[in-house]
Formats: C-alpha cells, structure tokens, sequence
C-alpha cells in the first residue's frame, strides 16, 4: 500500500546544521567508503548557512522534521 505523504521543501537554515553535517558524514561512507571528519563538515555547513556565496542547502521537510 502507497502511504500519501507531502513534504515541504525549504531552504536550510541553521537550525538545520546538525540534520545536514549527519546527512553528509553518511553519504561519504555509504558512496565512497570514507569516513569525514565531523569538525571540517561542521565549519563548511555553517560556512555556507551564513553566507550564500559559499552555497546553499535545501531540506525536505516531514511532519517538521528534516
């Protein structure tokens, strides 16, 4: 059975730091087999949050929860 589920889509904000630093410490290891180091993806995460020029990073978003 197909569960109808909406997610709101939205712009990542520092309140989302922490949920993206994970996303990305699990990505490099399931892809890549690496193992990042948390601090560096830390700095570069906030880095982009504050300032768009350095990136940005968009989040899906259920029930309020990235």
């Amino acid at each position: 059975m197909i569960k109808n589920t909406n997610y709101n889509i939205a712009r990542g904000t520092t309140c989302d730091i922490e949920s993206i630093v994970q996303f990305q410490l699990d990505m490099a290891m399931e892809s890549e087999g690496c193992i990042l180091d948390k601090e560096k993806v830390t700095n570069g995460v906030t880095a982009a949050m504050l300032d768009d020029l350095q990136g940005i990073y968009c989040v899906a978003q259920l029930d309020g929860k990235a």
